[in-house]
């Protein structure tokens, strides 16, 4: 209720969703019971456990950047040989497959729980640059979906059927979270990812509890992406002149 007192300013109503009755000519507030067994009631689904740091880890807390760069570092098939006045370094030839399956097999060895393989992971990295630079979007949007889609990576929600929506919906968390608008995101990471747009929007409610709600990565986790991304880019741009 709302009570306006004289001078027209509007003052506080209190209310209550409980069921009021008289029992033994006593005034009692009865709260309804709810069947868990039956109704809309059991299907309700409560995310507050996750909202409990003291409870589990953050996945923020346990992710590790770092974790990729030292793949990176190893798979390289180098040799170093040390002389008296130098190091010669070499590069062993591989086949394109070879050194493909090396790296997956070294991932899966590091990392059992990750559900998709090395290249699987990389394959979509590239999918949302080429996303990214199609529409011009701010890099720190790419740092935040690299961040939140390798943190699903490593808590083993990310498999090889969901991959594509659940990277395709980290995206879209990461320009909500920044206020970011565009009006083709959806239909690039439709035609980029190959994936349903209604579906990325379902896996955005699913990939948003898996991350406990914890869309804010610390300065130095973006900064390392974003690092990587320029980068990357400068080299492949300058990498042939």
């Amino acid at each position: 209720a709302v009570v306006s007192t004289q001078s027209g300013h509007y003052g506080r109503g209190i209310f209550s969703v409980l069921p009021y009755q008289n029992h033994d000519n006593k005034h009692k507030i009865v709260a309804p019971q709810i069947e868990r067994d039956k109704g809309t009631f059991s299907q309700t689904v409560s995310y507050a456990k996750l909202l409990d740091d003291s409870t589990t880890t953050s996945p923020v807390q346990s992710y590790d950047p770092f974790n990729l760069e030292k793949l990176d570092q190893d798979n390289v098939n180098k040799t170093d040989i040390t002389l008296d006045s130098m190091i010669v370094s070499y590069l062993e030839f591989k086949p394109l497959d070879s050194l493909k399956k090396d790296a997956n097999d070294q991932f899966k060895e590091r990392f059992p729980e990750v559900n998709i393989t090395f290249s699987k992971l990389k394959s979509i990295k590239r999918d949302l640059i080429r996303i990214a630079n199609e529409l011009q979007l701010p890099v720190v949007v790419l740092c935040y979906t690299y961040a939140y889609f390798e943190t699903l990576c490593f808590s083993t929600f990310i498999n090889k059927n969901n991959r594509k929506i659940a990277a395709g919906a980290c995206m879209v968390l990461a320009a909500k979270f920044l206020h970011y608008s565009n009006s083709s995101l959806l239909q690039e990471l439709e035609e980029t990812l190959r994936a349903p747009a209604h579906d990325i929007i379902k896996e955005e409610f699913k990939v948003l509890p898996a991350l406990r709600f914890s869309l804010c990565y610390p300065p130095w986790v973006i900064l390392y992406h974003y690092r990587r991304i320029i980068g990357d880019a400068w080299d492949g741009k300058h990498g042939h002149e």
